[in-house]
């Protein structure tokens, strides 16, 4: 099992080194021209890059089981800026896909487009941030007193 972790992590790392390289070369390739189009697509492609390495670091992190347990307050306010997010990001949806019907610009529908599939990726992962990683990994108030009663020999009385 462990050198199917190890394997993995190795892998991880290659994938970021991977990453690293198409950030200097979007870079790179951003600063060669001065139509300011073209320049942010690319630029936008190197920070999606960033993105994917950081999120390959924190699967090192999972797999390396360092990630702690949320508390219950801390869960509380998350779980409202995520739900709070999740409408900012139903309002930047509903505007864009409006101003969609209204530009003949193939050039601009082809960013807006672009835009309500970026949004729409981070509305579902919000959703799926809230649903599987949040709720699950909250610890409550009953989580530690089963914890600690379950294993405790007396269970609160004197002899048992």
């Amino acid at each position: 099992m462990d050198s199917q972790k190890d394997k993995l992590i190795q892998f991880f790392r290659d994938q970021m080194k991977l990453e690293d390289l198409i950030v200097e070369k979007a870079e790179q390739n951003a600063q060669r021209t001065d139509n300011i189009l073209i320049s942010e697509l690319i630029r936008g492609i190197a920070l999606d890059s960033i993105k994917h390495k950081n999120m390959l670091n924190a699967l090192i992190t999972l797999i390396s089981g360092a990630t702690p347990l949320i508390e219950e307050s801390q869960m509380e306010a998350l779980g409202e800026h995520i739900k709070e997010h999740i409408k900012l990001e139903e309002k930047a949806i509903e505007s864009y896909k409006e101003q969609l019907n209204t530009i003949e610009d193939t050039r601009m529908k082809l960013i807006l487009r672009y835009l309500v599939q970026d949004e729409q990726k981070h509305h579902a992962l919000l959703t799926r941030i809230d649903k599987w990683i949040i709720q699950p990994q909250t610890l409550t108030e009953d989580d530690l007193w089963d914890m600690l009663w379950k294993q405790a020999p007396f269970h609160g009385t004197p002899g048992g």
